[in-house]
């Protein structure tokens, strides 16, 4: 199972609305799929919308009784092992901090390329 933040698609109501109240960062748009926040709340920034589905998915994830069950109900070893390894990679996901954590407006400038002389002016 997943949590997801609801994202502001193209042409929908929702784009519409969180845009008049000045809620929209379009610059998180398509930094990760729908997993990351692009938009932010009357109370909440996107970065602790992104926060708080990752403190609420690893509580989740992470309950004893839960792991237990889906280990001992995998049915063969090689489905336990398929299961155990699913969720370590998912644990790491959720706890290593995101490669596009700067949003697009503050990343700095690419340089542009010097100009290279051209033969006419040698």
């Amino acid at each position: 199972f997943d949590l997801n933040i609801a994202y502001p698609l193209p042409g929908t109501d929702l784009e519409k609305m969180v845009q008049d109240q000045g809620l929209y960062d379009s610059s998180l748009v398509d930094q990760g799929g729908y997993a990351v926040p692009a938009t932010r709340t009357e109370h909440l920034s996107a970065e602790e919308l992104d926060a708080w589905r990752k403190k609420t998915l690893l509580a989740l994830y992470l309950r004893p009784r839960y792991i237990l069950r889906t280990l001992l109900l995998a049915g063969s070893p090689k489905k336990t092992w398929n299961y155990f390894k699913a969720g370590t990679t998912r644990f790491f996901q959720l706890i290593r901090p995101r490669e596009h954590a700067v949003p697009v407006r503050n990343r700095p400038e690419p340089t542009p390329p010097t100009p290279k002389p051209s033969v006419e002016s040698v």
